[in-house]
This record gives structure tokens, sequence and C-alpha cells, in this order.
């Protein structure tokens, strides 16, 4: 991270605001202005949803996001009033208005309620750095937005977070790491990044989105009780505002511009189990027989990273697993689907035919002298694919044919954020360059960091699109940007077998799916760890009612399959796992309403009651649609808990 960005005051230094402003044009549905040496647009992109951008001037402004799934809006009916100080841009929803000395942008909807107004004193602009780096432009320098907080206004959403449902007072980083083992609910950024705030004042809700994939800082009323700030280290300012005012308006219209949920194959919203790792085929046939001998319903069986030969990605490892596609094809016989892990660290070896092709093909990562970038994951000594470049995304969807040849049904993406083992817990270096870029322009890795997990999953989403064009694909990420929903369901990754988790797990979920990531979950029993039989079924009490539902856990814990603990807990764990298969046709239906609407799956109960405060801390208990209250129990013990 950069000095500037990390010691800079929120409020001082030498952040310059943008000052007084002139109309420059209009545009078929928006207008622009320069204030400076900056041109800033306003768009109406729906009745319910503005677009407004930050550039240097000399040019017209460049909209270039993974975020974005649509950009062919239809064209919007609006009316614009001009007068010295002010112009306003109102569509039958909302009205954009524009004070010109100094620049300033608010909202307000055709009752007149305002919402996202600038900071009078502050409002939006950049820190001046003489030594920006040329690869950052159209800012290389942190840019800031400032927002009046309206009287009573709450914050939620911000993505995966396990601190608890509501954001007011907190500040909030979004940067994709692959966090130590045993955080807790204080860790702040977690796998994946999607800088969405999703407001209420006064039962009314009204979002923000603030499209920049940099490291992004936001601090929500933190600071200053009445403001919040949305800060990066670089690129433009990019944001959306949805006028809502209802949650399932503010949502449904943000996985608009974002993307849907895709519709799953069936088989998914099964009962999944994992281990890192059932080490042979011997030991994966053990656990399946182990699921139909117990009558305990199961659909997929996974194979971590041991089943690769010496952790090369695309390769299957004889000794231990000899035969795959007989093995696939008996578990499949048995009811049972395979989906195998895929990091994105190719190993340097001239023996290595995927190395030798992408680096003949020129589609891994460099350094800036123009080298190959490399570092150290599970492999050894890897290179990382660029995919940032088509050209790279469609040469690994297509290497995941070895897997879908031998039977495969779905692919894990892990490692995405990326995670790499030099230092430990590091991530790539900010300067190592992307030569392909969205555009074809090279991109240093801080400008796109945040969206390299996404990519990774778009990879291969679309190369199981082509590999089988007849049926669902079926794709995992850890990592992620916002948008990422559209190309894979969210994992959350590493959790730990504690009682503290199991509740993260709750606001964890609901956060995402506010954020539109409707498809997630978590490590049911926890990953890291040894856990207990009472934590186990507790956990799978919870597990079920997940929109994913798989049993994960580490190596060289104790086994955690839902039988592993003896009675009660096998039966309770059966009992819950068999309550999951008579809902399917529920979460079926559910899933249909999301990749319709955008309506979570697992949502927060202020979502369909955003008048009712008391549901803002209701961080333990959820709804499963608008038909089912989940309530579980989340501390030792305890046999009974109270349920709003």
């Amino acid at each position: 991270m950069s000095e500037t960005f990390e010691k800079q005051p929120v409020t001082g230094g030498n952040y310059e605001p943008l000052g007084a402003a002139e109309l420059l044009d209009h545009t078929d549905n928006g207008l622009r202005v320069r204030a400076g040496s900056t041109t800033v647009e306003v768009v109406a992109l729906a009745p319910d949803l503005f677009r407004v951008g930050m550039f240097p001037a000399g040019g017209p402004p460049k909209y270039d996001s993974e975020a974005i799934a649509r950009e062919d809006w239809d064209t919007v009916e609006i009316s614009m009033q001009e007068s010295d100080d002010e112009l306003t841009l109102s569509t039958i929803a909302a009205t954009a208005r524009v004070s010109l000395n100094p620049l300033r942008i608010g909202f307000a909807d055709s009752s007149g309620r305002e919402f996202a107004v600038d900071d009078q004193e502050l409002g939006m602009g950049a820190v001046e750095t003489p030594e920006a780096d040329v690869f950052s432009k159209p800012f290389g320098s942190p840019v800031r937005l400032y927002k009046k907080r309206a009287r009573g206004e709450r914050y939620f959403g911000c993505g995966e977070r396990t601190s608890g449902l509501e954001k007011t007072g907190s500040h909030q980083v979004f940067y994709n790491v692959d966090p130590p083992l045993g955080h807790t609910a204080s860790f702040n950024n977690l796998y994946s990044s999607i800088p969405f705030t999703f407001s209420i004042t006064n039962g009314k809700a009204h979002g923000l989105f603030f499209d920049n994939t940099h490291r992004v800082e936001f601090d929500l009323a933190l600071e200053d009780e009445n403001r919040a700030y949305y800060g990066a280290e670089g690129g433009a300012i990019v944001y959306y505002v949805f006028s809502g005012p209802t949650p399932r308006e503010v949502v449904d219209r943000y996985t608009k511009l974002t993307g849907r949920t895709p519709m799953p194959p069936l088989w998914t919203l099964g009962n999944q189990q994992c281990r890192y790792s059932y080490m042979n085929e011997e030991e994966v046939r053990e656990v399946a027989s182990g699921f139909r001998e117990r009558d305990i319903p199961c659909d997929v069986i996974y194979l971590d990273i041991h089943y690769m030969d010496g952790y090369r990605v695309f390769t299957w490892n004889e000794d231990r697993f000899p035969d795959p596609q007989r093995l696939i094809s008996d578990l499949r016989e048995q009811g049972f689907r395979v989906v195998t892990i895929v990091d994105p660290g190719v190993k340097v070896d001239e023996n290595y035919s995927v190395y030798i092709e992408g680096r003949e093909r020129d589609l891994f990562c460099k350094t800036r002298d123009g080298k190959e970038y490399h570092n150290a994951v599970w492999p050894g000594v890897c290179a990382f694919p660029d995919f940032t470049n088509p050209e790279t995304r469609e040469w690994w969807g297509e290497k995941q044919r070895v897997l879908t040849d031998a039977g495969v049904a779905g692919i894990w993406c892990d490692m995405n954020e990326p995670a790499l083992f030099i230092p430990d817990g590091a991530t790539m270096p900010d300067d190592v360059v992307h030569p392909g870029g969205r555009t074809g322009e090279a991109r240093l890795h801080t400008q796109i960091h945040n969206t390299y997990g996404s990519l990774m999953a778009r990879a291969a989403r679309e190369g199981l699109m082509v590999l089988r064009p007849d049926e669902r694909p079926f794709v995992i990420t850890r990592a992620g940007y916002a948008g990422l929903q559209r190309h894979a369901m969210h994992w959350t990754g590493d959790n730990s077998s504690w009682w503290e988790h199991l509740w993260m797990s709750m606001p964890q979920l609901q956060n995402l799916a506010l954020s539109g990531v409707a498809w997630a979950g978590v490590d049911v029993g926890g990953f890291g760890g040894d856990t207990n039989g009472e934590l186990l079924a507790r956990w799978t009490e919870f597990g079920v009612f997940q929109p994913y539902c798989r049993n994960h856990t580490t190596i060289g814990t104790r086994s955690q399959e839902p039988w592993a603990f003896g009675e009660p807990y096998e039966s309770v764990c059966r009992e819950m796992i068999k309550l999951r298969q008579r809902l399917l046709p529920y979460l079926y239906s559910l899933f249909d309403e999301c990749h319709r609407t955008g309506a979570p799956i697992l949502r927060p109960l202020l979502f369909e009651y955003p008048e009712d405060e008391t549901t803002y801390a209701a961080d333990d208990e959820f709804l499963l649609g608008d038909a089912l209250l989940v309530a579980p129990i989340t501390r030792p013990g305890i046999e009974h808990r109270h349920v709003y």
C-alpha cells in the first residue's frame, strides 16, 4: 500500500476538492461539466440509477470496468434545468442536482427525499502526487469522495464482512487478501472486495457503488459522524447511485448493472463434502460409501490439491488416482459428482506442457523490465496467467479439458487473490505488469488487483461453456470483485472450527447477499483446527440453509464427515441434511427468483422489513427467501435462544 494513502489524514494534507465548474455539453441522457482540469459526467442510466464519473480533461470519459455487465441501457426520458449556479437532471423517479460553485453533486427522489449528497466542504477530488506512476492514469494519485450523512442514515453491505450487519461508524478496506487462519471478526478485508454501500434512512433505502479496482477504503461516519468517505489509491472516481427506495429495488438495479446470478445445476444445491485432502482413490471411495451406507444425502465430493501431479494444475497424480475417469464414472453411478480445485500458479518446469505453452504464447504476468514474473505457491516457483488478456482466458478455459474429459463436473478456483508464499501471506507486488489489459493496454497489478479472482473465475466459466455447451457450468471462487456473481458462486475461504466463526458466518453471508452475491457459503464445521460433535451438529443445522452447503476441513485435523463423532451428532446431521433435500424445490425457486430479480436467497430481516430498526442488529438470524426464518444456536451448551 502506498505511503501517501495510508498516512494521509482523511481531511488534511494536499487533498484538493473540485472547485467552481462550468457546463461543457449535454449528452443523450446526461451532462458534462469542467472543474479546472477535470471533467465530470453525470448520466441517468435508468430512472432510478445515475452514474458519476470524474476524469482528466482533454478527452471523452472512459468507463472500463470488469464489474459492469450491462452497457446497453434503454434511453431514459429526462428533463434538464439550468441556472447560473445549478444544473438538474431529472427522471420520473429521481433527480441529480449539480451545484457549480463549488462543484457538488447530490440526489433526491420524486418525493423530495435527499440522499448521496456531496459534503459541502470536501466534495470530491484528488490528492496531487507528483511522483504518481504513468501506468496509473487517469489519476496516479489517491482520489476521494465525501458524502454528507443524512440524519439517521445507517450503512450496510460492503460485501464479505464478518463483523455484523450494520457498518455505521466503521472503517472498511477493500483489497483482496488471503487472511491468516484464525482471523476474528475485527479483521477487515478478506478474500473479495465489493465497494458497495447499502443505506437506510427512515425505512427508505438507497445504494452507492464506488467502482474502483485499486485498493479502496471507506469511512462510514467513523471520523466524522456527519459524513462518509470513499477513497482509492488511484484511478478515476466512478460511482453509481441507486435511488431505491426499497432494499429489493436497490439490489434489483444493482444486479442489473453488475450481473445476475446464473441458474445453477440442480445437483449443486445438494449436500457436498470436501477435505484438504482426500489423498487417493481409496479414501474417496470410502467417503462415498460412508454416505450411502449411513443414509446421509450427498451429491458432490471434492478433490483438493493432492489429486495433481506435484501440484501442477491440469494434471493427475497417477499414483494416487491411476484411473480418474473410472473413479468419477463409478461415483456418478452412486449419485455423486466430482469437483476439482484449480489454482492460478503454473509451475515453472521445462518438462511441463502447460507452462511451456503459456510462456511461448506470452500469456503470463511480467516484471517492469519485461521478464516473466515468478513467485512461489504449492508447486514451488510459478508463473501467473494474465487473466486481463482475453487470449489467456480462452487458453486457460481450454486447459480444463483434461479435467472435463475425465468427468469432472465443476471447477473450484482457489488462491486467486492471488495468494503467494514469498513472503508468507503476500500477494503480487503493485508493479507487476499485466500486458494484456481489458483494452489491450498494459496495466500494473495495483490497478486490477481486486479483479484477478473474478477474471480467473470468468475464464473457468467461459471455458466450461465451450467444453460443455449443453450444461450449466459450476464454478466456485474464493476471490473476486463486484460482479463476481455472474461468473461463479462465492465460497468464503478458510474459516476456523470455532463457535465465533459459526456466528461470523451469518452476517458474512447476509452482507454478501445485500451486495449482489446471493450464491455463497462457508465451510460447514470450520476449516482450520479440530471441530467437535456439538459444533459440527450446530454448524450443520445452520449450513443446510446456506445457498451452498459444503463440509470442509484442512489437512492434519480430525475427520468431520457427518458421522465422525457418532451419536447423537450423526443423527442430527442426517436429519438436517435430509431436511435440505426436502427443501430443494423451494431453494430452486429462490434461485429462479434471484436469477430474474437479484433478490437474495439467504436474506437479512432488514431486506423485507427495512422500516423496523430492530432488524438492523439481527446478525444471527436470517430469512431463507421470504417464507422461512432461521435462527441457529451459536454457543456451546445452549438449547434455547431468543428469536426476534
